[in-house]
């Protein structure tokens, strides 16, 4: 994991053999990221909002892939929090 700046952060998953596959780490990030935890007393909850780009489907340089990655990250934000989206639409 990488932070882009802000409060962007590019993860990077290898080995899997189907898009789709991707969809079940962005599941766990979105959940785990929901957990309501405790600062100094207070109860405080986050929510994540992804974009998935696969590679070299969605792009054939590391430019290409986070440009995209970034256009699914912004599809996902205007569906609302706790969700994901992937640059080329259903994963398949």
């Amino acid at each position: 994991m990488a932070r882009l700046g802000g409060d962007e952060f590019a993860v990077v998953q290898t080995g899997i053999h189907r898009p789709s596959e991707a969809s079940v780490l962005a599941a766990r990030l979105v959940e785990q990221m929901a957990t309501p935890f405790d600062v100094l007393g207070n109860r405080v909850s986050v929510g994540a909002s992804i974009g998935i780009a696969v590679a070299p489907m969605d792009g054939t340089t590391t430019d290409e892939v986070l440009r995209n990655a970034d256009t699914a990250l912004y599809r996902s934000k205007a569906s609302g929090r706790g969700c994901f989206s992937f640059f080329g639409g259903n994963p398949g």
